[in-house]
């Protein structure tokens, strides 16, 4: 098979380095999911049981996870889902500077994750075993969580494709072993999209506390959220995050260039697409680069 995208997380640590790969046989397009060390497989088959774990904890027809074509010992191949991204989306209405567009899809994305998949309500004191509360502050939260009842957190804007109205969730490496409030997979979806295009002025777009007080985060809880990010960051990265940031220092970030450039589809059709998939190109440029941390 022709191999036409590839991504390589070498900056996990190494029981979670895997490669990513977008392949053709000439006709379909496939999803590999491949272990880049011995001590991956593991991680591979962790993938596998997520997915047939994930889909007996999902319910209604709104969301979907594409198919399994084939299983090995340090490999999965899945079927492409030809679609749009929700990040896509969203980046468009960033671009076209149409809040009421923005704030609709934002809102979607929360109904999405609130009535698609299975949840329990809990106090957050009966959450601080977990290790993703490590250092956590329980009086800082709701004094109810809304839990997935598997703790998947890969529900992020960019992993959701859209076909046939149908959200495809593309992505679902990362499960924690306990409850996951909810609340923290929409913080965390916010924190990547807003973090990606911070370059585009999307804190002067819309706020990124103004878009999570929307949602009911205060600020008090978003600090614990993040103190949750982190927490998984240590455990999916450890000791390689010093690495990745003085990589980061030396990469060009492609989306300043054009920043001047913004124009509204109205005025500038063209120039308005071409601007749209220069972003979206410098953003898979970035991704492939390993730039995202995941």
């Amino acid at each position: 098979m022709k191999t036409i995208y590839s991504r390589y997380n070498r900056f996990r640590k190494e029981e979670f380095q895997v490669e990513t790969r977008i392949v053709t046989d000439g006709s379909t397009r496939y999803v590999v999911k491949k272990a880049l060390t011995a001590a991956a497989n593991k991680h591979i088959d962790d993938i596998i049981s997520n997915g047939a774990r994930l889909t007996g904890s999902m319910k209604g027809s709104r969301v979907k996870l594409p198919a399994v074509i084939e299983k090995g010992p340090d490999h999965i191949r899945s079927e492409f889902i030809e679609g749009v991204s929700l990040e896509k989306m969203a980046l468009e209405a960033l671009i076209a500077k149409d809040k009421d567009r923005f704030l609709s899809l934002i809102d979607d994305y929360k109904l999405m994750l609130y009535g698609s998949f299975l949840t329990d309500k809990k106090p957050p004191s009966s959450l601080s075993s977990s290790p993703l509360f490590k250092g956590v502050d329980p009086s800082a939260l709701p004094p109810e969580l809304e839990c997935l009842k598997y703790p998947v957190i890969d529900p992020i804007l960019e992993n959701f494709i859209i076909k046939d109205g149908v959200y495809y969730l593309v992505d679902y490496e990362w499960t924690l072993g306990s409850d996951v409030p909810v609340a923290f997979v929409l913080y965390r979806g916010l924190l990547y999209f807003y973090k990606k295009y911070k370059a585009l002025n999307i804190e002067k777009f819309i706020p990124f506390t103004d878009i999570l007080a929307r949602y009911g985060i205060t600020g008090k809880a978003a600090m614990q959220y993040q103190k949750m990010e982190d927490t998984f960051q240590d455990y999916a990265i450890g000791d390689n995050k010093g690495i990745r940031r003085r990589y980061l220092k030396k990469q060009f970030r492609f989306d300043d260039s054009i920043r001047p450039l913004l124009v509204t589809k109205e005025r500038s059709p063209r120039l308005y697409g071409f601007i749209l998939w220069l972003a979206s190109a410098a953003q898979k440029l970035r991704t492939a680069l390993k730039l995202d941390g995941q």
